[in-house]
């Protein structure tokens, strides 16, 4: 009876052990630190938490922030406030899928005054190993939410891997 006792006292702090270097570092810093910089239009510091690889694609710090102020993401640039409301390591823990809300700052809310004040995007991120940091992949707006009037999608080539879709405005 006295070890069952012992074992039910310290099986929280092993499981809280085990589990603790994950929740030291989860994605969802990353994201929160990008959403930071673009809520006060410092696309120098959005544009450094995405991974090598995605900087190249995107091009440099001028071109993501010609990008990230024109739809569909013009409205993370000054939002109002946002939450990450789902965050998905199934397949790899190295590699998260986060779905995020984000409420419309108040000169997007008078534009849009017939369209809920919100938006939905999908963050990619992915890192070496569980003791790294996380890196932005990419982030696209939830596609039910996007007018598609306003864009004109393009196709632009990557690299040997193929064609990379994009947006032109």
């Amino acid at each position: 009876m006295k070890l069952v006792a012992f074992l039910l006292l310290i099986l929280p702090l092993i499981v809280n052990c085990l589990v603790a270097p994950q929740r030291m570092n989860p994605p969802e810093t990353k994201i929160r630190e990008q959403l930071d910089a673009l809520k006060v239009a410092d696309f120098e510091r959005a544009f450094s938490c995405y991974s090598d690889d995605s900087q190249v694609v995107l091009g440099d710090v001028e071109n993501f922030a010609e990008v990230a102020s024109q739809s569909p993401f013009e409205f993370l640039v000054e939002h109002e406030d946002a939450q990450v409301v789902m965050v998905s390591t199934v397949m790899d823990p190295d590699v998260a899928s986060c779905l995020v809300k984000v409420v419309f700052g108040k000169k997007w809310r008078k534009k849009r005054r017939n369209c809920a004040p919100c938006l939905y995007y999908t963050w990619e991120l992915s890192r070496d190993d569980e003791d790294s940091e996380w890196e932005i992949e990419a982030f696209f707006p939830d596609f039910d939410d996007v007018d598609f009037d306003a864009i004109e999608l393009i196709g632009v080539d990557d690299d040997e891997e193929g064609e990379m879709f994009g947006f032109e405005f």
